[in-house]
């Protein structure tokens, strides 16, 4: 995924480039215009924190995140990464699964999700509220 990153970041904009798609073992040839960064939007949006007590990274939803994970940005934070092993992991979270509340308060950026947080340090205790695809539920993380 870092090389990938890096050869389209050193393409200039503008440039046109043939991408390969594979989905469930069939491929997609496409044509696709390397576009301009916009640094004042992904700067807004872009945040991310890491949570040590339970080991795991969230970010807040940028558009490109929404539909790569079919969701609305606002709805939560979304897991970028899980240590193997962690509270989160034996928990059942895996990147990609979306945390709309922590203590039956929703966060909207990943600001919201380490205040909040934040807050259940002394209780070693977090109540989240998850979607994993299309199931919702509460998982108690306790450490």
């Amino acid at each position: 995924m870092g090389s990938f990153r890096n050869r389209i970041s050193l393409t200039a904009p503008g440039s046109e480039r043939e991408l390969t798609d594979i989905r469930d073992g069939s491929s997609e040839t496409l044509k696709v215009t390397i576009g301009q960064f916009d640094e004042k939007e992904q700067l807004a949006e872009a945040s991310s924190a890491t949570v040590d007590q339970i080991d795991l990274t969230v970010r807040s939803i940028t558009p490109q995140l929404a539909e790569h994970f079919n969701i609305q940005a606002g709805q939560g934070v979304v897991v970028t990464q899980v240590r193997p092993g962690s509270i989160a992991a034996m928990g059942g979270i895996q990147p990609g699964t979306l945390i709309m509340q922590v203590n039956r308060q929703p966060v909207k950026t990943a600001n919201d999700f380490k205040r909040v947080l934040g807050k259940s340090r002394r209780d070693k205790r977090v109540l989240l509220l998850v979607r994993k695809g299309d199931v919702q539920q509460y998982l108690v993380l306790s450490w």
